[in-house]
């Protein structure tokens, strides 16, 4: 018996040594348990790898296989697996990253042991506590910045960095799990990753895109907004099509200025106009900038001015008068010329920030105009009462970077071998690449009469493999990108 169906049941022992107690969590592409080291009696956290879209699970043996035409996908996925393994040890001595142990593959998959965090997600802790104060966040936040650093300076970037994939321990330290995006640099060019809606920047849309530190800092910026005040910012494309980015003073969470800057700048939508390392970022969310010094020397034209008037003054006057008229008018004029330059200062300063704000509209627009013609919106087709190899042909042609799952059950009315429903309805509109997976039930016949002996025969109506469907919650908040 396997734990929802889907996972491995309690009591089940891995590679001789690791005993399953329970399932900490799952998601699209595996399963992670809370088990005891047989040894030690220590509580360790297993990875399993398990795709959804792509694997199957033998309930008697507890194998995964690749499922038919995904073998290809299954074996890439599983290699992605273990680098996650690899780039966790290399760094797991930092103070913000799970410590690996262990990493082999055995039942036709790959099994990650490490660390067990004690703790919940920041995404949990904000939707039971709301957010937390600015100096509060970056007490828990700067370790994982640290942290990042060094990973950036190694050439890896995480990819995926959101309320999901950090991890609030009970020693209130924050944790930065899930680095099966984590890959080492490779300029021009997106990879498949789990994208997660209102934290991917816009270069994670495209197949094109420049990945790079600015592609976690948009991800950190993002994922600061939402401990700040508890909601996801507008997610990129929105933004590109005219979406506002709310600042925190409305969602009720008061900044000082600088501080708010930072973030804006964070998650720009040109990755050029971000930050472009992580020092940066970090000393722009922690330090306040300094005041301009006032100017010490006056200007030339100003200066020689008052020079040929002291002059003057000079000749009508003793010495001892005409040092002090000096020393008057000289104080006079330094007055003078810190007001004049304050008034220049000022002038200077406006103008830049008009001259930003035209740039900054001006490549916004440039760049929602180019973005924008690269998202198609598309429209989900009907495939009820079609074959599955039509119905799958045909969403494809929509939409190829969909992933579709079939599930079987029983109908007294529609043949066998046809689609019953789909989980995404017909004509739904959407922007190409939003939708991860379209689940399609599939017509098993009619269900088999019981037999003389009372046991119905099984083998027709059970489904080849089960698996529990991801919440419409889910589907809505993270898609997949295709290489």
């Amino acid at each position: 018996m396997m734990n929802g169906e889907r996972g491995l049941a309690a009591g089940t022992i891995v590679y001789d040594q690791y005993v399953i107690d329970s399932v900490l969590g799952e998601g699209g592409f595996g399963i992670t348990y809370l088990a005891t080291k047989q040894d030690t009696g220590n509580m360790v956290a297993v990875k399993e790898y398990f795709p959804l879209a792509y694997g199957r699970r033998d309930g008697d043996t507890d194998q995964i296989h690749p499922i038919e035409k995904k073998e290809m996908e299954y074996r890439r996925g599983k290699e992605r697996f273990v680098r996650e393994a690899s780039v966790l040890q290399q760094f797991d001595y930092l103070e913000s990253i799970v410590k690996v142990w262990d990493c082999f593959e055995i039942n036709g998959t790959a099994y990650i042991i490490m660390d067990y965090i004690d703790g919940i997600t920041l995404k949990e802790y904000v939707a039971g506590h709301g957010g937390l104060n600015y100096d509060e966040w970056m007490k828990m936040l700067s370790p994982v910045l640290r942290s990042l650093i060094t990973l950036h300076k190694h050439g890896v970037i995480h990819r995926d960095i959101s309320p999901d994939n950090l991890m609030i321990g009970m020693d209130n330290r924050l944790y930065l799990i899930d680095f099966g995006a984590a890959r080492e640099l490779e300029y021009g060019k997106t990879t498949t990753v789990l994208l997660k809606v209102g934290y991917a920047p816009p270069e994670q849309y495209l197949h094109d895109g420049e990945l790079g530190p600015w592609t976690d800092i948009y991800a950190i910026c993002a994922t600061t907004y939402t401990a700040l005040c508890g909601k996801i910012p507008a997610d990129a494309v929105a933004r590109l099509q005219g979406a506002p980015l709310v600042p925190l003073a409305e969602q009720g969470m008061l900044l000082e200025d600088w501080q708010w800057s930072a973030i804006q700048r964070g998650m720009r939508m040109r990755a050029a106009e971000r930050y472009q390392n992580v020092e940066e970022l970090y000393d722009a969310l922690t330090v306040a900038p300094c005041e301009e010094e006032l100017p010490t020397v006056m200007d030339t034209e100003l200066e020689r001015s008052v020079q040929k008037k002291i002059k003057r003054w000079e000749r009508y006057f003793s010495r001892w008068e005409s040092g002090a008229i000096t020393a008057v008018i000289l104080a006079v004029i330094v007055l003078a010329g810190w007001q004049v330059s304050g008034w220049m200062r000022q002038r200077r300063v406006v103008a830049e920030q008009e001259q930003t704000a035209a740039t900054q509209s001006t490549t916004e627009q440039r760049t929602t105009r180019i973005t924008t013609e690269q998202i198609k919106v598309c429209k989900m087709p009907d495939v009820a009462g079609m074959s599955e190899e039509n119905a799958r042909s045909k969403i494809s042609q929509v939409d190829s970077r969909i992933q579709v799952r079939v599930k079987r059950q029983s109908s007294e009315t529609v043949d066998k071998g046809l689609v019953i429903l789909q989980s995404v309805e017909a004509d739904t509109q959407y922007n190409e690449g939003a939708i991860a997976e379209i689940v399609l039930t599939i017509s098993d016949g009619k269900a088999q009469k019981e037999t003389a002996t009372g046991n119905a025969d099984k083998s027709a109506t059970e489904p080849a493999w089960k698996y529990d469907v991801k919440s419409n919650e889910t589907q809505t908040q993270d898609f997949y990108l295709d290489e």
